[in-house]
């Protein structure tokens, strides 16, 4: 550490101690979310790992009392993840706040939850399926940025649990456009879209083929096999740039095989 981070270190400390105040006792919301930025501002950049003891518990304390204030919950969070020492000791501490969080209804506040342990390995394992399935239909019906904010969840899950779960089923029909995620790794396109293949699903598709989409795998659609031919057709029958077209007709070749 330099010379002059050790002289401002307890200053740092103070700003952040003196933010999860305001945090908490703000007299409006504008107040408390400017100052929940500022600790995750100070955190991330100059206390990564190196959170102590009083100022974790002081996170948690504004976290538990601000937990139906999504927007603080989810810069706290962000700054517990980044600055954490010991992850393992708050285990037991967000499982409460997630339970309590999806028994309220602030499936904000979950969403950010969940998505925060499943980026930490001490968290990720004790994520309920329920929770996650309940943070995920968040943000399918409400998210402006869904693919961004889908796909955190979604790569998350599937990296820990190397199966696409029933649940997902339904995001990935609505919002198809999940499939072209820049950060969504190639392995899980196919997967994704066999659990709930569209019409719009083929098309982003087609566009991957030649750069993200590995080949067709028709045994993975299943007994969802009838709707992904019929989707297919659809797709062909829509889509007017050659490429694509050459990538769909090859695809409905191996469906129609394999009826």
């Amino acid at each position: 550490m330099s010379d002059w981070f050790e002289e401002a270190e307890p200053y740092v400390r103070s700003q952040i101690s003196d933010a999860l105040g305001v945090a908490t006792r703000g007299k409006t919301g504008g107040e408390r979310l400017a100052a929940a930025k500022i600790v995750r501002a100070l955190v991330g950049s100059f206390l990564h790992d190196r959170l102590d003891e009083t100022l974790t518990t002081d996170i948690m304390t504004v976290l538990a009392r601000r937990l139906h204030d999504g927007r603080v919950v989810s810069h706290l969070l962000r700054a517990l993840v980044m600055g954490t020492l010991d992850a393992g000791r708050l285990t037991v501490a967000l499982e409460r706040l997630a339970g309590r969080a999806a028994e309220s209804g602030l499936q904000e506040s979950l969403w950010h939850i969940v998505c925060g342990m499943l980026e930490v390995p001490a968290w990720r394992e004790r994520v309920r399926e329920e929770w996650a399935r309940e943070a995920l239909a968040l943000v399918t019906d409400s998210s402006p940025t869904f693919a961004v904010s889908a796909e955190r969840l979604i790569r998350a899950w599937l990296d820990l649990h190397s199966t696409v779960p029933e649940w997902m089923a339904p995001t990935v029909e609505q919002r198809p456009d999940v499939l072209a995620s820049p950060r969504l790794p190639s392995r899980w396109v196919w997967p994704l879209h066999a659990a709930a293949p569209t019409t719009r699903g083929w098309h982003l598709l087609a566009g991957l083929a030649n750069h993200k989409c590995q080949p067709l795998d028709a045994a993975a659609f299943g007994a969802q096999l009838d709707v992904a031919f019929e989707t297919l057709d659809r797709a062909l029958g829509e889509e007017r740039d050659p490429a694509r077209r050459i990538a769909l007709a090859s695809w409905l070749a191996e469906l129609g095989w394999r009826l």
